[in-house]
């Protein structure tokens, strides 16, 4: 990153710079999946929502701050983040997009989408987008900015997609097994699914007041147990993607970016990312 980028997102956070980490050693792979790696860097919309960071100012975002602790004691932090215009989030550019999926696709789904901002870098790739969100705040945001959203984790059984998003949904899922199955049979014949998991792998389902609860359905232990991003990655792969019938096409890593710092600041995790298809012949 741009020593004078740094130093303004520093300046802005009152804090140390995200660390925007996007290297991956092939070594600590599978010969398979290390031959799947794609290495992305910073590029401008990166950059952009980094330096858009407390934009707001020091006022603004102190009082989003205390509303945030009153309002915690009645909503999770995704109505919370809905209601007070804030957490916005930024995983890849829509040219990330294009080079891990593909495309141009009929019919894409993002599932999860939150406010729409990751959903507006994807949008490009297709013709029709489709969103689903659980919670209703976002879910009137999604539809304020434009996207049809279905109040769900994800549409009716019968429905298929010709490509689907999944951005660091499954952590928040109360039953990730589940939705993962329920993916792949929504992907069309040739069909593509991008999914987004912070690693390590810590599941939290969201509650109120701040509680968070674990999953209903478990990953395998060598996903739990997993300590760098090339063991978690190797992991989901072949603890869960595999048997499941998916196909790597592409593994890549992100920086996970969110504006829920305090004064506006970036906050940063650690983000797998797989481009899966379904295996030929599969049956479920």
């Amino acid at each position: 990153m741009r020593p004078a980028l740094r130093s303004a997102l520093a300046e802005a956070s009152g804090s140390r710079p995200p660390l925007l980490r996007y290297g991956i050693d092939r070594a600590q792979l599978p010969p398979a999946l290390a031959a799947c790696v794609t290495v992305l860097h910073t590029d401008e919309a990166a950059r952009r929502f980094i330096d858009e960071a407390g934009s707001q100012g020091a006022l603004a975002q102190m009082v989003k701050s205390g509303l945030a602790t009153l309002l915690h004691i009645c909503l999770n932090l995704t109505d919370l983040n809905a209601w007070l215009r804030r957490g916005e989030m930024f995983v890849l550019s829509t040219a990330q997009a294009r080079a891990l999926m593909g495309g141009p696709f009929q019919r894409l789904l993002d599932v999860g989408a939150g406010d729409g901002a990751v959903t507006q870098q994807l949008a490009p790739l297709a013709r029709d987008v489709i969103c689903t969100e659980v919670s209703p705040p976002m879910a009137a945001r999604l539809r304020e900015r434009g996207w049809p959203c279905v109040l769900a984790e994800l549409p009716a059984a019968g429905f298929r997609f010709d490509a689907i998003s999944c951005l660091n949904v499954l952590c928040r899922a109360k039953r990730p097994l589940t939705l993962l199955r329920r993916l792949r049979d929504m992907l069309a014949p040739g069909g593509v699914l991008l999914i987004g998991v912070v690693v390590p792998w810590q599941p939290a389902v969201l509650g109120r007041v701040g509680v968070t609860l674990p999953p209903s359905e478990a990953l395998p232990a060598a996903v739990c147990d997993a300590g760098s991003f090339e063991e978690c990655a190797s992991a989901l792969v072949e603890q869960l993607f595999e048997p499941l019938g998916f196909v790597v096409r592409v593994l890549t890593r992100v920086p996970y970016l969110s504006r829920d710092g305090p004064n506006g600041s970036i906050m940063e995790l650690d983000d797998a990312l797989f481009t899966l298809t379904v295996r030929e012949g599969f049956a479920a």
